[in-house]
């Protein structure tokens, strides 16, 4: 009884080390999303330097110029949509589209974190739930209702738990800490850029 109240441990604790494995994974995995989100926008203002003018047939048309090397591949993206509006709709430019453009971009990057991050937690009352039906295993083909298997049940609850806590404590640390300071990051740059749009263009 002894040799198999030691395995069910070991067991526990391994599915435990499992789920906080997993639990870490998908943590970092979201934070990189985050990441993205509050780096959408440069932390440097863009100027007048950033514009670009160029002859047409119509007049000049100007575009944003941009180096994809100082800038994320993201921000990149957004202003080479933008500069496709600019280009085809020269000399009738609606700024409300121009922000539905990098708004849409906005909410693709919102949208990726919101999916994920509260699997952490999830994973972790998964662990639990595990960890309570190996104990009821263990009492109802294992011997009954004994005190070794009382106490195995409990033991095994208590890893399990603590496989909970810790989804818990990763969820709360990316949505209420991380995504958040990545939102409000994520707005004032936004903001900045509306502002360098407004005025230059």
């Amino acid at each position: 009884f002894i040799i198999m109240g030691n395995t069910q441990i070991a067991i526990e604790v391994i599915v435990a080390l499992a789920v906080v494995l997993i639990q870490l994974f998908f943590f970092y995995a979201t934070l990189k999303k985050i990441n993205l989100l509050s780096n959408l926008f440069p932390s440097k203002n863009l100027d007048e330097s950033f514009l670009l003018s160029s002859d047409t047939v119509n007049g000049q048309i100007q575009t944003i110029k941009i180096d994809s090397q100082l800038y994320s591949k993201d921000f990149t993206e957004v202003i080479e949509s933008i500069n496709k509006y600019l280009k085809k709709n020269q000399g009738a430019t609606d700024f409300s589209i121009i922000k539905s453009i990098v708004e849409r971009s906005i909410e693709t990057k919102d949208n990726a974190v919101s999916a994920n991050i509260t699997l952490p937690l999830y994973i972790g009352l998964m662990g639990t739930f595990t960890g309570i039906v190996m104990g009821l295993l263990k009492i109802g083909f294992g011997g009954g209702v004994t005190e070794e298997n009382i106490n195995s049940f409990i033991g095994g609850v208590v890893i399990a738990m603590v496989a909970s806590f810790f989804g818990l404590l990763l969820t709360v640390i990316n949505n209420s800490k991380n995504f958040k300071e990545a939102k409000a990051t994520c707005d004032e740059r936004k903001n900045s850029f509306y502002n360098f749009l407004q005025v230059e263009l």
